[in-house]
């Protein structure tokens, strides 16, 4: 038939758009969480129940907020970089492994692809250097559990954004 789908692609943000639930706009940008999202969350829920209770639910739920408030200002980064060159971000789609921000096009030009990419990074090492106050020291060795408290928080956000923006200097597509 012509003009029908003849195969699913699992990165598809057209399909992947479907299965997905809009939070709310930011600068303009559709902010959508897709429903497998919240298998992750049900896995957080269980570790943190096994952990400390109620209390290891409460915490890792918090956690869990925390980490996609980072991966949205990681996104955000990128986006708002893109928009800077006149590239229209539709949304940015959160995601069990990260988040994917939609770009209209491509930019044509290497530096400002360079830029935007760069740009989400950079946000995760301001996130690093704003959360350096709220560090318990010694970092190492680091809790082998549930972070139950706010210094243990911090010290898993700081370490997350680390990873985070360290990762997404690797030279693979999508990133």
């Amino acid at each position: 038939m012509r003009g029908s789908r003849t195969h699913f692609h699992p990165f598809d943000l057209n399909v992947m758009g479907s299965w997905s639930i809009r939070l709310f706009r930011l600068f303009g940008i559709e902010l959508e969480v897709h429903l497998t999202f919240f298998l992750l969350w049900a896995l957080f829920v269980v570790a943190g129940w096994w952990e400390a209770a109620w209390t290891g639910v409460l915490f890792a739920s918090i956690l869990l907020v925390l980490i996609f408030t980072c991966v949205v200002l990681h996104e955000l980064g990128h986006s708002l970089a893109a928009r800077r060159y006149h590239i229209p971000v539709s949304r940015i789609l959160l995601l069990p492994f990260g988040g994917m921000a939609q770009f209209e096009r491509i930019p044509r030009n290497p530096r400002q692809e360079i830029l935007i990419s760069l740009a989400g990074p950079a946000v995760n090492l301001i996130l690093v250097c704003a959360l350096l106050p709220f560090l318990a020291w010694p970092l190492w060795p680091p809790h082998p559990g549930l972070p139950l408290d706010a210094a243990s928080l911090a010290t898993a956000l700081l370490f997350l954004n680390i990873v985070m923006g360290l990762f997404n200097l690797l030279p693979i597509f999508p990133m």
